[in-house]
């Protein structure tokens, strides 16, 4: 029996996948899209999937930046150029005039 929950729970962390990867997979089936009364109007698809999210698999940290972060990649991309100015500043100063 604990062999059986073992293997259950080692298939469902397989299907775990990250919130990212769902975001940039979820989208409403072709039928439904189409329709006028459907269209995200008042709110985006990807606020419904991280609503869901929150609310099924993950704990609501009340942090108001997280309710649409940026992606990853898009962080990372920032991050890097911010580092390259920030290197390119420090090169280009002059020293502090001793006193």
């Amino acid at each position: 029996m604990a062999g059986d929950a073992r293997a259950r729970d080692r298939r469902a962390d397989e299907r775990r996948r990250p919130l990212e990867q769902i975001l940039a997979e979820v989208r409403p089936p072709a039928h439904l899209a189409d329709r006028p009364y459907l269209q995200p109007v008042y709110d985006e698809p990807e606020f419904v999937v991280r609503n869901v999210w929150r609310l099924y698999g993950a704990v609501d940290d009340g942090v108001p930046a997280h309710l649409k972060p940026a992606p990853q990649a898009a962080l990372g991309r920032e991050v890097a150029a911010l580092a390259a100015v920030s290197a390119r500043w420090w090169r280009a100063r002059k020293p502090w005039p001793r006193r």
